[in-house]
């Protein structure tokens, strides 16, 4: 507990008495102004005990009920009302009483260590032992009467995160990341520490993006684009400070390129767990276009394309039986946690798209168009499939029941670390960034899917499993244009907990995205640099008409 002179007793909410602590302003106030002040704030006349409602004055984050890992650092606290009041003060109360009080005139505030230390402490693990938050805007003709309040419940888990979380932030507009490609960032992330996540790679003259880990944490594996070859892969074993050599590079184009297909990109490589397996999209035409609104900056997904396997123990290529049916486009594969299923998303090809796209129709398209325009134009929708792996032998492919035949796009499966849910991204359309796009959850083996409570209101994709199965990372827009992480908790019974938002990692000119929790033998991971000459000049000279 604070002792400084800047802590002195003052009514708190629900007429509770406790400590109160000075912020921004009032900290630098003379020590008997501000105990002047924060003595002499009251409730109204005509109301003692109670503030009078104030529907102006509402909680913006965290939301109402929100889960805490017990090992994540301070959360923003953030309120919004039509009028800013002389002060607010936020008191923190528990069930055997008031903890502490805070003054303040800023809109928002985030504890301090000791702070949120004690409010755990006294907040306990127990689901059923929360704390209750209310902010109180202080006015009135005096300047120190309450004139409304609000007030939430948070509680914290008794399951850890325990691990970090490593993802890339990326310049948007799409076009201007694409354009300058030294500004992306690769960051490593603990959610315990407060401050800025450790930057592990940047500066890159090339296009670098997707990455993953295989799940036993032997091998991390990047897409980079290396003398102009768009299908190249990095496979890093090194788990401290990663020097890259030219025989850490794999190309899915070193296969034979697929008839009718120019080229292979290798999209959304996925690693087995024990890491000797990669299995990408190979052959792929791609629906691309840039567009320049940031909130939605790209509509892009494949119309061609099948599953290829990569054998890293045997450097050798081959196709997936099951998932190289040409009639169809199979993309965004992944494993199951033991090794012996891929899950992918499929659609019939369609000769129209392909058409638009072979044609150079789609890449006629102005950057100025909405994508929602486009997604009128061009609808596509995946199901999720399964297949058995069989170390590469592929199997009989089957629609997972819950995510096809439902009228929506279905994509981006992931499967709990027990192996017994999938979280999956659904959208009206398309693929990868879509407005309206929502996290569903549904039994590995096939049932009803439902969606997670913990969906922000934009967009919401790129998720991750934590290595203990009780949190999940993703991607999404909530307030901001710009692509921010969340984390969620998910229960055995695969409810989820409201989002909560990872301030610290968001940007105002970068998208914060692809977030994956790190194997604990990656925990360690300082840098990524390149041991040989990267010629940036060479990137766009040839690829895919994506």
């Amino acid at each position: 507990m604070l002792t400084a002179w800047w802590c002195v007793l003052l009514p708190a909410c629900a007429q509770a008495s406790t400590e109160i602590h000075f912020l921004d302003a009032f900290a630098s106030m003379p020590e008997s102004d501000a105990r002047s002040f924060a003595t002499s704030i009251h409730y109204p006349a005509e109301s003692p005990k109670t503030a009078p409602p104030n529907a102006s004055l509402k909680w913006v984050e965290p939301l109402p009920d929100t889960l805490f890992p017990p090992d994540i650092a301070a959360p923003l606290f953030w309120w919004d009302a039509a009028e800013k009041p002389a002060a607010w003060k936020i008191t923190v109360l528990a069930e055997d009483g008031p903890v502490f009080s805070v003054l303040t005139r800023s809109g928002h505030w985030i504890p301090t260590d000791g702070q949120w230390d004690l409010m755990q402490t006294r907040a306990g693990i127990d689901h059923d032992a929360a704390l209750r938050v209310c902010v109180a805007a202080v006015g009135g003709w005096d300047g120190r009467t309450i004139e409304g309040e609000v007030s939430l419940r948070i509680a914290f888990s008794p399951d850890p995160i325990d691990a970090k979380i490593f993802f890339l932030r990326k310049p948007v507009p799409f076009a201007e990341g694409q354009a300058h490609p030294e500004l992306t960032q690769w960051l490593l992330a603990d959610p315990a520490r407060p401050g800025e996540p450790d930057l592990v790679m940047d500066g890159l003259p090339v296009c670098g993006n997707c990455h993953t880990f295989a799940a036993g944490g032997s091998v991390l594996g990047m897409d980079v684009d290396i003398d102009g070859d768009k299908g190249n892969y990095m496979l890093i074993r090194d788990k401290g400070r990663a020097t890259v050599a030219r025989d850490n590079l794999v190309s899915w184009n070193d296969r034979p390129t697929p008839a009718g297909a120019p080229y292979s990109f290798g999209l959304f490589t996925a690693l087995s767990p024990s890491g000797r397996y990669a299995v990408s999209t190979v052959g792929e035409h791609s629906l691309f276009v840039s567009l320049d609104d940031k909130a939605f900056s790209q509509l892009f997904y494949p119309v061609t394309g099948f599953i290829g396997v990569y054998d890293v123990d045997a450097g050798r290529h081959a196709d997936l039986p099951g998932a190289s049916d040409e009639r169809c486009v199979q993309t965004a594969p992944t494993f199951s946690p033991d090794g012996r299923t891929v899950a992918f998303s499929r659609a019939p090809v369609s000769p129209a798209l392909l058409k638009a796209v072979t044609s150079g129709q789609v890449r006629a398209e102005s950057h100025s168009a909405s994508i929602f325009e486009l997604n009128e134009k061009y609808p596509f929708r995946f199901d999720i499939w399964t297949v058995p792996f069989n170390e590469g032998r592929g199997g009989e492919p089957a629609p997972l029941r819950g995510a096809s035949g439902n009228g929506k796009s279905n994509y981006f499966a992931r499967y709990s670390p027990d192996g017994e849910w999938i979280v999956f991204t659904q959208s009206p359309t398309g693929l990868v960034l879509q407005p309206f796009s929502r996290l569903m959850i549904v039994p590995a083996a096939g049932g009803k899917a439902e969606p997670l409570s913990c969906n922000v209101e934009g967009m919401n994709s790129w998720h991750s499993w934590s290595p203990n199965g009780r949190w999940l990372v993703f991607s999404g827009k909530s307030r901001s244009p710009v692509t921010e992480l969340f984390l969620t908790h998910i229960d055995k019974e695969g409810r989820s907990s409201p989002a909560i938002r990872l301030f610290r990692y968001s940007s105002e000119s970068m998208a914060a995205m692809v977030p994956e929790f790190v194997p604990e033998s990656f925990a360690n991971l300082r840098s990524i640099r390149f041991g040989f000459h990267l010629d940036g000049s060479r990137q766009s000279k040839s690829g895919n008409i994506r």
